[in-house]
């Protein structure tokens, strides 16, 4: 299971519904995998960043699936523009 947060929400609220569910925000999940910022990626090319994060919020998803583990995810400011996020984000409840 994901539970999404808009892009900037404060996730309180959620984690206080949702103790059991890991928290990421997924600018900062694609720093971590990429050693860039999500800005900077997207500013270089939008195209790159549109994959990149397609990839990473399909590693949550996938994680959440294998363990059983629900998460939060903050998402970016545009990623349910994203078809394939949209997509996936659908697919998982959101």
């Amino acid at each position: 299971m994901i539970y999404t947060l808009p892009c900037g929400e404060d996730p309180s609220a959620l984690r206080s519904l949702h103790p059991e569910a890991l928290y990421f925000d997924l600018a900062e999940y694609i720093a971590r995998k990429t050693g860039r910022s999500a800005e900077e990626l997207r500013d270089a090319s939008p195209e790159l960043y549109g994959i990149v994060e397609e990839e990473a919020f399909r590693d949550l998803v996938v994680m959440a699936e294998i363990t059983g583990v629900p998460r939060i995810v903050r998402l970016c400011a545009h990623t349910l523009d994203n078809t394939e996020c949209s997509r996936l984000a659908a697919e998982n409840g959101v």
